[in-house]
């Protein structure tokens, strides 16, 4: 489950035994809570939060999340050897490199998120207006199959569908009915 944010703070959530856990990361406290139903979850974890920064102002104490700045990272042989190569080609220090990777891993998740975003609401658009098309022209065949009760003869032969009144028809002043791989429809 993805960690829930609050005040600046995460907290994961774990099941186990039929309870739900919640822990609040990145602090040096241990900051735990029970709860039985995931519709506490989010609740329960603001309340614990909340109350961590209550007690810690009480005790005149900064709840702020203490990290140095430094940290191991593990990597293949190979791996180790490209980011040296890398960082040596650009002249600055390994340390450097992997700052740098990191920030623009950050910047690509931000844009990522931007994107996705754009596309989901692009593609509801577009499917609103795929829809709206179809109920347009179910609207205007539907209503010119009524006309002059051709509608009974279009549901009799569905090869054929409605046009519209044809000037040049044979039949001078008559509505006609085509195959309907060369429907034209008016409207």
């Amino acid at each position: 489950m993805k960690p829930i944010s609050y005040k600046g703070y995460q907290a994961s959530v774990e099941y186990e035994d039929g309870s739900l856990f919640i822990k609040v990361l990145h602090i040096d406290d241990l900051l735990v809570a029970q709860c039985e139903a995931a519709s506490e979850v989010e609740s329960c974890a603001h309340a614990l939060i909340d109350d961590y920064l209550a007690t810690c102002a009480e005790l005149g104490r900064d709840p702020s999340p203490t990290y140095k700045g430094s940290f191991n990272v593990r990597m293949e042989p190979e791996l180790h050897r490209k980011v040296a190569t890398a960082s040596a080609d650009l002249g600055i220090s390994l340390n450097a490199w992997i700052n740098l990777a990191v920030k623009e891993k950050l910047s690509c998740n931000d844009i990522e998120a931007r994107f996705d975003g754009v596309f989901t609401k692009k593609r509801q658009e577009m499917s609103v207006e795929a829809t709206l098309q179809v109920l347009r022209a179910q609207q205007s065949i539907n209503a010119s199959l009524f006309y002059e009760g051709h509608y009974q003869t279009a549901q009799d032969t569905p090869q054929f569908a409605y046009v519209d009144y044809i000037a040049d028809n044979p039949i001078e002043g008559r509505h006609v009915f085509m195959p309907s791989g060369r429907v034209k429809m008016h409207g």
